[in-house]
């Protein structure tokens, strides 16, 4: 008879397999899973700024063309003169755009910055390994957000410097 048959007789417990174990646990190491979820987190963080400025330069880059061909498609059809700029309304459908996708992306990195800030607090409260970890100034939190929102700022001033102040061509 083997044991994995189920031909165990009822009432009785299988024998062990493997190494003999004390009957106390060892509780879990608190300072190397905290570094192991801060480690992560900084990865994560990181591929959001990345992915971020990616999507962000790739939308911008297709919101000129969407916008040079519609400008084109008004002039031929006679809604633009020669050299006029697009429509605002037009314009800022893709500003409107732009500004989701910054909303979006500093959304997900603030929720990463805050996670990590909480372990990183916690670590310094429960760290027993005596290494000194060098604590940021904390401007990181505020500054790294405003790279997505950049794209639309420079989006709404290059419309206000060409063609509302009348510098453009």
């Amino acid at each position: 008879m083997s044991l994995d048959q189920g031909s165990i007789p009822p009432g009785t417990t299988p024998p062990e397999s493997g190494p003999k174990r004390s009957g106390t646990k060892k509780p879990p190491d608190i300072e190397a899973i905290l570094r192991e979820e801060i480690r992560a987190l900084r990865e994560l963080w990181m591929r959001i700024l990345q992915w971020g400025v990616t999507v962000m330069i790739a939308a911008g880059s297709i919101i000129f063309y969407a916008r040079r061909a519609i400008k084109e498609d008004f002039t031929v059809a006679g809604k633009l003169k020669l050299g006029e700029p697009l429509p605002l309304t037009h314009h800022l459908i893709g500003t409107v755009f732009l500004i989701l996708l910054a909303y979006v992306f500093s959304v997900l990195s603030g929720l990463a910055s805050r996670r990590y800030r909480s372990y990183f607090d916690q670590l310094i409260r429960k760290s027993t390994s005596g290494v000194d970890d060098i604590i940021a100034s904390g401007h990181s939190r505020w500054i790294i957000p405003w790279i997505f929102w950049l794209f639309p700022l420079f989006d709404i001033l290059l419309r206000v410097y060409y063609f509302e102040l009348g510098f453009g061509p």
